[in-house]
């Protein structure tokens, strides 16, 4: 029988099953000492990273006061920004936001009707003896419109102030020139009643003006009161509409537009689909033989007028 078929023997061997010598004293005893002294390094590890901790992070009871605190420090700072964000936000939206005669939010369209009524008839008496609009303007005392149409003064003004679209302008109040710009055709006027003093018209709400360029093909539209006719015979304002086409710099600056506008009309408000005073309707571009109309009328940018509102309310 051959060695590993004498499974039946039972005489103990005397070798090593390490080392294989018959008088080693105790070789395997010493490998399995080895292999618990390795099983035991890791947990050794392990206890003595929890002493270090347990001594060196020993502030432990203070870290979530000082997590608390800095939560509350930005708190503190979230809501300094969220009240600064909202103060700018309010001072943003007092500057900026339209009139009542502005289209409201979430219509498409401004009311006319009251914007009509921020529009104003003028006519100069002699030696002057012509007709044109204005636009009440900054806070409801004040009128702007062309030069051409205030002159320098020299001729008594007086105002006429519609109700809608359709009803004639009642002819009660005055106007006395404060600024006339002849270079730029622009002037500033104070509505007085009949003894000289200033006064605002309930009802007739000064416009928003809006001091920014419009997007070109954007539309925009007019309200003035184009002399067709005698007063007399029961005039009433004149609404327009067109499309912002360019600029024209023929005479100075000026918004071109297709919108039709007839004499009478300069001095009165172009506006935007929104409803925003964007300009003074001041004349058309003619053809230099004919002098006829070319169908291109022109506007003076409500920018120009800022110097002037500015200094007249001085």
């Amino acid at each position: 029988m051959t060695d590993f078929e004498d499974y039946d023997s039972d005489e103990p061997d005397g070798s090593c099953e390490v080392c294989g010598d018959p008088l080693c004293p105790g070789c395997e005893s010493s490998v399995q000492l080895r292999l618990l002294k390795l099983a035991l390094l890791p947990i050794g590890i392990v206890a003595v990273a929890l002493i270090f901790r347990t001594l060196f992070l020993s502030g432990g009871p203070d870290i979530p006061e000082k997590a608390a605190v800095s939560a509350s420090t930005t708190a503190a700072v979230s809501a300094s920004t969220t009240a600064a964000l909202t103060a700018s936000t309010q001072i943003a939206t007092t500057t900026t936001a339209p009139s009542e005669s502005a289209a409201p939010a979430g219509t498409s369209s401004p009311d006319w009707d009251r914007l009509a009524r921020s529009v104003v008839f003028i006519e100069a008496g002699s030696p002057c003896n012509w007709r044109g609009s204005g636009t009440i303007v900054l806070d409801g005392s004040y009128l702007l419109t062309n030069h051409h149409v205030a002159s320098s003064g020299e001729c008594t003004l007086r105002v006429g102030l519609t109700s809608s679209l359709s009803s004639t302008p009642e002819m009660d109040y005055f106007a006395k020139v404060l600024i006339s710009d002849e270079t730029l055709d622009l002037a500033v006027l104070r509505l007085v009643d009949r003894t000289g003093r200033p006064i605002t018209v309930p009802g007739h709400d000064p416009v928003t003006i809006d001091y920014t360029q419009p997007a070109l093909g954007s539309r925009l539209a007019t309200l003035g009161y184009p002399a067709l006719g005698s007063y007399d015979a029961g005039m009433t304002i004149t609404f327009t509409s067109g499309t912002f086409s360019g600029i024209d710099y023929t005479d100075g600056e000026f918004y071109k537009t297709d919108a039709q506008m007839r004499s009478g009309v300069s001095g009165g408000a172009a506006f935007s689909e929104k409803g925003l005073f964007l300009g003074v309707p001041t004349g058309g571009l003619i053809d230099e033989d004919s002098q006829a109309p070319v169908g291109i009328n022109l506007i003076r940018p409500a920018k120009f007028a800022k110097p002037l509102l500015e200094q007249a309310q001085k």
